[in-house]
């Protein structure tokens, strides 16, 4: 069968790259005990940059990735407990789960990633902290 050649990036084939990266590396993160995942990446028409992220996971099958550990080391500046890293909130209608800080986004500093497909967010302070007390 021929190849297919990629005659430009778009979206859709960092998509597909993507899947492809992550089945490649499935076995070595088993074997290592890492949590791997693509997270966003830059591209133009004829390059495309992958942010692989490669994370521990604890004995408790917690994946510790950086931003996480910054949410449990800083959450309560933000008006949240470290508790709240991995809750559910809903969003504008939609459900996300809070994943992570990034203290250096002064307007979005909470990462979040939506429950029904897995992509990441970010999302504003004020507006985390308000869907965590309706949530109660």
């Amino acid at each position: 069968m021929p190849v297919k050649l990629i005659a430009k990036i778009t979206p859709a084939i960092c998509n597909k790259i993507d899947e492809h990266i992550l089945d490649a590396l499935k076995e070595v993160g088993e074997e290592l005990g890492l949590s791997i995942s693509i997270n966003g990446g830059r591209y133009g028409a004829t390059s495309y940059t992958p942010k692989l992220q490669l994370a521990l996971i604890s004995e408790d099958g917690e994946v510790m990735s950086s931003e996480a550990e910054t949410f449990k080391n800083f959450a309560q500046y933000y008006g949240m407990k470290e508790s709240d890293l991995h809750r559910k909130v809903t969003i504008n209608g939609t459900r996300y789960e809070i994943v992570g800080l990034s203290t250096r986004s002064r307007k979005f500093p909470v990462l979040t990633k939506r429950v029904k497909d897995g992509r990441a967010f970010k999302h504003t302070k004020d507006g985390v902290v308000a869907a965590l007390a309706k949530e109660g």
